[in-house]
């Protein structure tokens, strides 16, 4: 369309429609009206952002990637992860969830990360507490698994890492107050321990 005021510049459809009408209100009373789930919606804009990403990966020279735009969108890696957790307790959005895992999991390792370096990454760097309390350990001790498969001379435990990073006193402290707890999450703080 072209503008009567500017003849030399055009106007777009949509965006006048959007202005005028409320297109993107429209859109959302649609999906609700046509009883559209919050997950049907999430795949609707998942479906159109993979095909943004790969028009303008294609037309721009782009190198975008979901979990790029995930990570960006959501503030970073730490929040990504507890995002994708619970995204994993929902059937709907259980396949999308493992998928960005294990990109995120590959690109960690491709860029060679060490586990401190992830626990940077995932805000578990602050005290062994964190560790101990927050679901994001979850991909941390995957990570600490293909780390060490991926570099069998380097190989290194959870408890390693921790005693490491916090030394054995803090390690120690949390372990005795994880039990005094009756934590059951101190079960997989044990076996990844004595498994490596």
């Amino acid at each position: 369309m072209f503008n009567k005021e500017s003849p030399d510049k055009t106007i777009s459809l949509i965006g006048t429609l959007s202005a005028r009408y409320g297109l993107r209100a429209e859109q959302l009373s649609a999906w609700l009206d046509s009883g559209k789930s919050v997950d049907d919606v999430f795949e609707l804009l998942k479906l159109r952002i993979d095909d943004y990403i790969a028009k303008f990966n294609a037309e721009k020279g782009g190198h975008e990637t979901i979990l790029k735009t995930f990570t960006r969108g959501l503030g970073g890696e730490s929040n990504l992860v507890t995002f994708l957790e619970v995204a994993k307790l929902e059937l709907g959005t259980l396949g999308r969830a493992m998928d960005l895992e294990k990109k995120l999991l590959r690109q960690w390792a491709h860029d060679n990360l060490e586990p401190v370096d992830v626990m940077k990454l995932l805000k578990l760097d602050d005290k062994a507490e964190t560790v101990f309390t927050t679901v994001r350990h979850k991909i941390f001790e995957k990570y600490l698994a293909e780390f060490n498969k991926k570099n069998p001379t380097k190989r290194d435990t959870l408890l390693g890492v921790l005693t490491s990073k916090f030394g054995e006193a803090e390690v120690a402290t949390v372990v005795v107050w994880m039990t005094l707890r009756g934590s059951s999450r101190q079960d997989w703080r044990c076996s990844s321990w004595r498994d490596g």
